[in-house]
This record gives structure tokens, sequence and C-alpha cells, in this order.
């Protein structure tokens, strides 16, 4: 492990909670999962939770950057209509942006919250 200056030790960048949600169009999801850049498109890696009604929630951390995600619902990819930001993929369906500020940036927000 690195020291820093002042004989801290340097543990690299710090991760931030992240909160998402999604609201399915119907009622009839199994299983909902975000995935992304910020877990290497990992499907499956950690389910959402039914947060009643058509609605789920998901937490993760991740480090200060720009990130790429979708929601993996029941073995599909699903669009998100709620979504304000998002970039064309390689199959031509549009990528969420996440956008995790800097320690500096979110200390005025401890949780960001990316509501879809």
């Amino acid at each position: 492990m690195k020291q820093s200056h002042n004989n801290a030790p340097n543990v690299g960048p710090q991760r931030l909670p992240v909160h998402f949600e999604f609201t399915h169009p119907t009622d009839f999801a199994v299983c909902v999962c975000v995935v992304g850049t910020f877990d290497h498109w990992k499907s499956g890696a950690k389910a959402s939770l039914p947060a009643g009604g058509v609605r789920w929630w998901e937490e993760t951390a991740a480090t200060p950057g720009v990130y790429e995600h979708r929601h993996f619902v029941d073995g599909h990819w699903m669009p998100d209509p709620l979504a304000t930001e998002f970039v064309t993929n390689s199959f031509e369906r549009g990528n969420l942006i996440l956008k995790v500020p800097a320690l500096s940036e979110a200390a005025f927000s401890p949780n960001l919250n990316i509501h879809h």
C-alpha cells in the first residue's frame, strides 16, 4: 500500500453510494438488474429489490466518473422512458448515463439518487 505525503495510507479513489430506481411498465417483472460500465456489464451480478407495485430499487457504489448503464429485466434489455441522458450503443439502443461526481462535489449530496 502506498503512503501519501502525510504518512496516511493512499487507498485510492473513494467509492460513492448510488441509488437506482426503475419503474417497470407492467407489474410482470420477476428479476430486474442494473448493469453497466461501473460493474463491467455483469448482468445478474446483483438483482434489484421490489419497492412495491411496479417499482424496483438497487444500491451500489462507484468511483467518480461517467458510466453507461441499462436495465436487464427478466433476461431482456429494457429501455427507460423516463431517461433524460443516454448515448447510442453498438446495438443502436440507448445506454443511460450515470455521472458520479468527485468526492468534493458530492459533499453536499452524500447519496446520489438516480431515479428511473
